[in-house]
């Protein structure tokens, strides 16, 4: 027999030891991770970021419902859904559990059939939800994020720098003289050319960089923490791995590009927004064009 390959984590936080040992016996198709102190909660649902998190209601100190209100307003743990587990069942804590953000709600003593029925309902439910989430946010040809996940993820980033003086820049891609790709090899070969050079940008920028794919054969890129000097030095390092590459090996096809790069201190002395560093951004990409592509320029 081979080996269950356990691709669901669950973490279940609960004082009493009897009722973890009764979801790990009812539970063994997924890897479960159980606790008993309700502290280390938040620290090991960071730590795990698991699929499904299973919430004691009554516990000492921390009870569920502290967790959940923890887990809803942080940024990373907010889309873990949740489930009460509980002997009280009375409307006021299911109300109250709902209303915090929580999937459902299981009534102890366990019965076996109705946890595995709403556990496995639960997930379906997010996995359908990730899905639908993916193709609201994604490019549908190249998979980086698309202009309008772009444009709402980068007024919230925005919001918080204002508030926490934090930087950032604002880099805009052209690839040069794409259309003769596209001209000479179909746009067949021209979408391979697009999808290579976004997983190049991709794997070339850091997790909490944001990619995009602007539109046509343009992209755009948000550097957190980075003033345009150092995107620039970030940037023309990937201008130069993408200039060395076979971006489509089948007709032996090289591109360059060319960016313009704006940051926050633009805004500087002024009311402007978001639209006036994509615009800066934007004039130092025709810059960099009409000096002869294949370089970047930031903001003078």
């Amino acid at each position: 027999m081979g080996q269950v390959v356990k691709e669901v984590t669950i973490i279940a936080v609960d004082d009493e030891p009897a009722n973890l040992f009764l979801l790990n016996e009812i539970l063994q198709e997924y890897t479960l991770i159980t606790l008993q102190n309700s502290e280390l909660a938040i620290q090991l649902i960071k730590k795990h970021v698991p699929d499904l998190v299973l919430l004691d209601i009554m516990m000492p100190k921390v009870d569920g419902f502290d967790i959940a209100h923890e887990m809803i307003n942080d940024g990373v743990l907010r889309s873990i859904p949740i489930i009460f587990i509980s002997a009280r069942d009375s409307g006021e804590d299911v109300s109250k559990g709902l209303s915090i953000g929580a999937q459902d709600y299981i009534k102890k003593p366990y019965n076996e059939v109705e946890v595995l029925a709403r556990i496995k309902r639960v997930l379906q439910m997010n996995s359908e939800r990730k899905e639908l989430y993916y193709l609201a946010t994604r490019d549908q040809l190249t998979g980086l994020y698309n202009r309008n996940y772009f444009f709402e993820a980068i007024q919230i980033k925005m919001g918080m720098a204002n508030r926490k003086k934090h930087k950032f820049s604002v880099a805009i891609i052209d690839l040069d003289h794409f259309k003769q790709v596209n001209d000479t090899y179909g746009h067949q070969v021209g979408d391979s050319v697009l999808i290579n050079f976004a997983s190049t940008i991709s794997s070339s920028c850091r997790d909490y960089d944001i990619v995009a794919r602007y539109g046509g054969e343009e992209f755009i890129v948000y550097f957190g923490e980075l003033l345009k000097e150092e995107a620039c030095e970030v940037m023309d390092r990937i201008r130069q791995r993408v200039e060395n590459m076979v971006l489509e090996k089948n007709n032996n096809i090289r591109i360059t590009f060319s960016a313009g790069i704006a940051d926050i201190s633009v805004l500087e002395g002024s009311n402007g927004n978001l639209e006036t560093i994509i615009q800066k951004a934007d004039e130092c990409l025709y810059r960099a064009k009409d000096e002869g592509r294949n370089r970047v320029i930031i903001q003078g």
